[in-house]
């Protein structure tokens, strides 16, 4: 009998996961929902019109994968409706959402609202002209979300919101890599913004391209539990309408090796929200900063012994505006470089593509070291002994080349 139960216990355990294909037309929320732990269902090309209500949950090495069968001929999302969200996922875990075009949602209809769940990853899809939120990750607590290699452009709404505003819900290790965001243009009285982590929401946010936002490119609120860090790293993030580019609303933050450029109320912007006073361990750290309106970098309510940095920065100051203000910030400020004009600085900073290599007059040796300074540069290159100024340290680049901002244009 021993022998029997342990055969069936290795036979269902190596049974093969199941492939299962839907068309358009088809009930295919209803078979998702019906998977095992490690199945795919693969959508055709075509358009898909009904949303879909996610509950179902895969395993630990063995997500659950919903895809578009051929990621050069996509399926398409289209809902029409306004009663429901594209995809509304409670308390699911382990699952995949990959290679999927959503379209044209109606306002306040989301693409993919996660309220509740973990270890869900949502990977080169392209969100298009939504009008809801692109990915949201609230009403519930939500935990290891990762928003991957995915494409948003002509949004009506913010393309990633994560947590609650309240903080009463929030996001722990939240990963927001590898996106490109073009164009947030939301109706008269509302925001914006390209990514938000909301108080108590925490997590990574890297190596991303946002363009043309109304609001923020990135905000983080910060926390009241002083919790882990939330990394802001590697970005690019170009012209707010009518915001910063990078706004620290609180700490534990650590902003290092983004570059910033043209936007409206400045470039890091580190803001005492609602007077929540939480402006603590914000630590601002080899970004490059050209040409932002009003203010380069703005430190509101920085106070003395709350743990915040700003070190080895490279700033263009917009003509007749502060490089930094407070000119003389509390907290530990070393080490920045204030560049009159900025073709003093880097190669090719005045259109786009830039190249912002930097030149000799950044790449003297600065001895103020922190134990906040990256490693690794803007492209991912590890830095010298006697590294640069800013965000990018040297001649060599990464895989992509050493252009940036040309991803926009592609």
């Amino acid at each position: 009998m021993y022998g029997l139960l342990l055969f069936l216990l290795v036979w269902s355990s190596a049974a093969p996961a199941k492939q299962v294909l839907a068309k358009p037309g088809e009930n295919w929320c209803a078979r998702l929902n019906g998977l095992s732990p490690g199945d795919t269902l693969w959508l055709s090309p075509g358009l898909y019109e009904r949303p879909c209500h996610i509950h179902v949950s895969g395993a630990v090495a063995q997500p659950i994968t919903l895809a578009s069968k051929d990621p050069d001929r996509r399926a398409v999302l289209a809902y029409r409706g306004g009663s429901a969200n594209v995809l509304d996922i409670t308390d699911a875990h382990h699952l995949v959402i990959r290679d999927l075009d959503f379209v044209r949602t109606r306002r306040n209809v989301d693409a993919i609202r996660i309220r509740s769940g973990s270890d869900i990853r949502v990977e080169n899809n392209r969100f298009t002209a939504i009008a809801g939120i692109s990915v949201a990750a609230g009403n519930g607590n939500t935990a290891r979300i990762t928003i991957r290699g995915n494409r948003f452009r002509r949004l009506a709404a913010t393309a990633i919101y994560i947590g609650c505003h309240s903080g009463e819900c929030r996001g722990e290790d939240i990963r927001v890599e590898d996106n490109l965001i073009d164009g947030v243009m939301p109706a008269p009285g509302n925001v914006g913004y390209g990514v938000q982590y909301k108080l108590n929401s925490w997590g990574v946010i890297r190596n991303n391209r946002v363009f043309d936002t109304k609001g923020p490119g990135i905000m983080v609120y910060g926390s009241r539990d002083d919790g882990p860090d939330t990394k802001v790293t590697a970005n690019l993030v170009e012209g707010s309408r009518t915001d910063g580019g990078i706004v620290i609303g609180g700490g534990p933050a650590l902003v290092t090796n983004n570059i910033v450029l043209h936007n409206h109320i400045g470039g890091i912007v580190a803001q005492d929200y609602q007077e929540r006073d939480l402006q603590a361990r914000v630590r601002i750290v080899n970004n490059t900063v050209i040409d932002n309106y009003q203010v380069g970098i703005h430190l509101q309510h920085w106070r003395a012994g709350r743990g915040n940095v700003l070190v080895n920065n490279a700033i263009v100051a917009f003509p007749d505006t502060p490089a930094i203000d407070p000119p003389v910030p509390e907290g530990r400020v070393q080490g920045n470089h204030i560049c009159v004009r900025p073709e003093r600085c880097f190669r090719q900073p005045w259109h786009p593509p830039y190249d912002l290599r930097p030149l000799a007059v950044l790449r003297e040796p600065h001895p103020e070291n922190t134990l906040d300074e990256p490693r690794d540069d803007y492209f991912g290159i590890p830095r010298g002994a006697t590294t640069a100024v800013g965000a990018i340290d040297g001649d060599n680049c990464g895989i992509k080349g050493c252009l940036i901002g040309q991803e926009r244009y592609r």
